[in-house]
């Protein structure tokens, strides 16, 4: 389960929540809203979610508050929310969408907190399968990031090929779309973006 999961150091679910070796790791009462799925709230518990994955993502980690549907955030915000917010639960953002798992399916997918034009819902991008597997893709990016600093062109075209096979294995469907949020981030790396 990677880094993070590895970083629970034992802990039950249950235990405390609160910041340990930069994961964020949820209480029971901050995951029990209506509709959150079991998978979703262990997960938040146990193996957490890295505090700052910068320039990658940001958790939205607020001690003794509960996991913020968007439409919470935009209103926090100041922001007009879209008429569907309510039917996804933050996890944190990037640099300019949040990343929530989707009610219904359980998926991460991308939003702006913002509604779109006329407030109509922007379309979701695509992000992970579900919450097990975006911790496990992050755990792997907090691994290897690392070692890309200081690499020549050719290098870092081998560590891109290298974290894309290892994130295709993670997660299948993360890859399976030119326009998912992986896809970008990697096409980004590929330019030499990131």
């Amino acid at each position: 389960a990677g880094r993070a999961a590895g970083a629970a150091g034992g802990r039950r679910a249950g235990a405390g929540g609160g910041v340990r070796a930069g994961v964020f790791r949820f209480e029971q009462q901050a995951v029990s809203r209506q509709g959150v799925p079991p998978v979703v709230a262990h997960t938040l518990m146990v193996a957490g979610l890295p505090v700052d994955m910068g320039p990658f993502f940001w958790a939205q980690a607020q001690p003794g508050r509960p996991v913020p549907t968007l439409a919470e955030l935009a209103a926090e915000r100041g922001v007009a929310p879209a008429a569907d917010a309510g039917s996804y639960l933050v996890m944190g953002t990037d640099f300019g969408k949040a990343l929530c798992v989707q009610y219904g399916t359980a998926h991460i997918v991308a939003v702006p907190v913002e509604a779109g034009p006329g407030g109509a819902p922007v379309p979701p991008q695509f992000v992970n399968t579900g919450l097990p597997e975006f911790v496990r893709c992050l755990a792997l990016l907090g691994r290897m990031w690392r070692l890309r600093y200081g690499l020549n062109q050719e290098q870092a075209g081998r560590w891109t090929v290298d974290f894309q096979a290892q994130l295709a294995a993670l997660d299948p469907a993360a890859l399976g779309s030119p326009e998912s949020w992986w896809s970008v981030l990697l096409e980004q790396m590929w330019d030499g973006l990131l």
